[in-house]
């Protein structure tokens, strides 16, 4: 479980978490929306303790992790997966340098134990036989889910999606939602996707929670948020479905 309790987090004099409460039980797929600079990306960057909050808490299964040592915090980040917006490849690398990386770096594994899983999870995310392919090969779908196959490496209990379909077309949007639905089918992780993509919501959500002005102004599921008659959200959504 991951329990955000009263987080507050500015850059300067701009407050951008102003109190931020919500909890995700394991297992599910809670996605975070809202309109840019409401604090979604902030907020995934203190779950996994990249930033640290001015005030409140995050709870990882109990642990607050803004209070741990920076060896600890390690210790709590191999539990998770971290898909970036941009997929983050490195380009000197080709794909199985780039899956296997953490593998190399963190583990005692032999270079055929790693190809091994580097071929399973390229099997997971719908691609084989790429392994020698380098980033500038791919296309944005393709570099998306070996970015995936990446942060699924180490068998992680959290996924956490930054914008999975942002730049991608609605034939790939749709591929990408179907696999984030389909390995927290299989693999039981515990998914939290950012997106501004309302039809990823409908595709993938159990929980949605939407941010205002550096807060949770809703937490629900998808159907509790298309029926709700609260002004602001249904213009969200009203504009959010025009501009897909």
């Amino acid at each position: 479980m991951i329990e955000i309790k009263n987080l507050k987090k500015s850059f300067g004099s701009k407050e951008v978490l102003r109190g931020v409460d919500l909890t995700i039980d394991k297992g599910i797929t809670q996605v975070i929306i809202g309109r840019s600079g409401c604090g979604k990306s902030v907020l995934l960057k203190h779950i996994i303790g990249l930033l640290k909050p001015d005030e409140g808490e995050v709870l990882i299964d109990g642990e607050d992790i803004a209070k741990m040592s920076d060896k600890e915090l390690y210790k709590v980040r191999r539990n998770f997966g971290f898909l970036f917006q941009g997929a983050a490849l490195f380009d000197s690398m080709d794909v199985e340098e780039n899956i296997g990386l953490a593998l190399k770096e963190n583990t005692n594994m032999s270079k055929p134990d790693i190809a091994a899983v580097v071929a399973e999870k390229l099997e997971l995310v719908g691609l084989a036989d790429i392994q020698n392919m380098k980033p500038s090969d791919l296309s944005g779908g393709m570099k998306k889910r070996v970015s995936l196959a990446r942060s699924l490496a180490t068998n992680p209990e959290y996924i956490l999606y930054d914008e999975p379909t942002t730049g991608l077309d609605p034939v790939m949007s749709d591929q990408i939602d179907d696999l984030i639905k389909d390995l927290s089918d299989k693999l039981k992780v515990t998914s939290i996707v950012v997106t501004h993509d309302i039809f990823s919501v409908y595709d993938v959500a159990d929980r949605v929670a939407m941010m205002h002005e550096g807060k949770i102004y809703f937490e629900g599921t998808p159907k509790e948020l298309t029926e709700t008659n609260d002004q602001l959200i249904r213009d969200f959504l009203n504009r959010t479905d025009k501009k897909i």
